[in-house]
């Protein structure tokens, strides 16, 4: 491989050990040189949830995230304890601010309640004023058509007792 040092000047470059690329390096006599190539890292990131609409008391809440260039793309989980409780319509802080001008994003919510064994689902919104993560709760007339959707509150969709969570399934991009 011809690599140009300088002015109508070259040198040669061996060629590489299979997987590595060429990678610019000033420390280099031609300024290049062959490098394992790096995958990108997705790792997940943990956070702890903060929420309105919700006291934590004794239940547990995971939350995780990961960025891929300005996308953030996370989970939450809240599972009540016997002290937590709803105050009202539940919503939860977004682990990274949250980029006002493009609102393209995606929520999907689960809710268990244990008692009666039966998932419900839903869908959410994003406030970018505050970086909050809106829950709505689907609801279905009595021939099982969905017709709409309403906050969660501390009846609907079920009335919240130990053990019932829910899951949230979160991407949005990044300010």
């Amino acid at each position: 491989l011809l690599v140009g040092t300088g002015n109508a000047t070259y040198d040669n470059l061996a060629v590489g050990t299979n997987g590595y690329t060429l990678v610019a390096d000033s420390a280099q006599t031609t300024g290049l040189k062959w490098a394992a190539a790096s995958a990108p890292s997705y790792a997940w990131t943990s956070f702890t949830p903060s929420f309105s609409g919700l006291t934590v008391g004794n239940g547990t809440a995971v939350g995780r995230y990961m960025t891929i260039d300005t996308l953030i793309i996370g989970y939450v989980q809240f599972t009540f304890g016997s002290t937590s409780s709803v105050t009202g319509a539940m919503r939860c802080d977004a682990p990274v601010q949250v980029n006002t001008n493009n609102l393209a994003a995606f929520q999907s919510y689960t809710f268990f309640d244990s008692s009666a064994g039966e998932f419900y689902w839903g869908a959410g919104a994003i406030d970018p004023t505050y970086d909050r993560l809106y829950l709505y709760a689907y609801y279905q007339n009595n021939v099982g058509t969905q017709v709409g959707n309403s906050n969660t509150s501390s009846t609907y969709p079920f009335t919240w007792t130990t053990s019932d969570f829910f899951q949230m399934n979160f991407w949005y991009e990044k300010a």
